[in-house]
């Protein structure tokens, strides 16, 4: 997977979980942070773990607890997701 598939998973996944209208998912961008879902969407840390190991399924990899919370926002996640998976 390219970085930017990575990317568009991650969109579409965290969309359909904040339950987002096709049109609203533009608002969720690499620069997006878990700070701001959590003020904007009330997207609290078991939350984000759901989402994380929910994508961590769709890829078919573990992404160790230390690097997830080293992530702050969906570049971070992204870019971690893409060293991860197999070339």
């Amino acid at each position: 997977m390219t970085n930017e598939e990575i990317f568009k998973l991650i969109q579409k996944t965290l969309a359909k979980k904040l339950e987002l209208q096709e049109n609203e998912i533009s608002q969720i961008s690499r620069e997006t942070t878990f700070d701001d879902l959590a003020n904007e969407y009330d997207f609290d840390s078991l939350e984000r773990i759901e989402f994380v190991m929910d994508i961590e399924r769709q890829c078919h990899i573990s992404i160790p607890d230390d690097e997830v919370e080293w992530m702050k926002n969906l570049d971070d996640m992204t870019n971690c997701f893409e060293k991860r998976l197999p070339h």
